[in-house]
């Protein structure tokens, strides 16, 4: 299967791998590290990486990383920040804000 097949092999690894761990802090600790409050995370994240395969290639491989980086974390930030899907985000927003404001006075 070549290359296709040790890409599906390392896929499945990383599951079952990661099933298991998910499994173990559940039995161990009782706690469940996921829930509902990532799957509009989850969905923010793949709609922004399609938005920045649109974008055309540039010259240079690093500039091009960089762009498209810049891109992602911009837009990534506004959504969080507009839609308050992280509380953390907010308050690291609300902090930012208040500095630059004391700044300006």
């Amino acid at each position: 299967y070549g290359i296709t097949g040790a890409a599906i092999a390392t896929m499945i690894s990383l599951l079952l791998y990661n099933i298991a761990k998910g499994l173990y802090v559940y039995i161990k600790y009782r706690i469940q590290p996921l829930s509902t409050k990532i799957i509009p995370i989850v969905f923010v994240s793949i709609l922004l990486i399609s938005i920045s395969f649109q974008i055309n290639t540039i010259v240079g491989t690093y500039i091009d990383i960089t762009v498209r980086s810049i891109v992602i974390l911009i837009l990534y930030g506004l959504v969080m920040v507009f839609f308050k899907i992280s509380p953390e985000v907010e308050s690291y927003w609300s902090k930012a804000l208040n500095l630059v404001q004391w700044k300006k006075i």
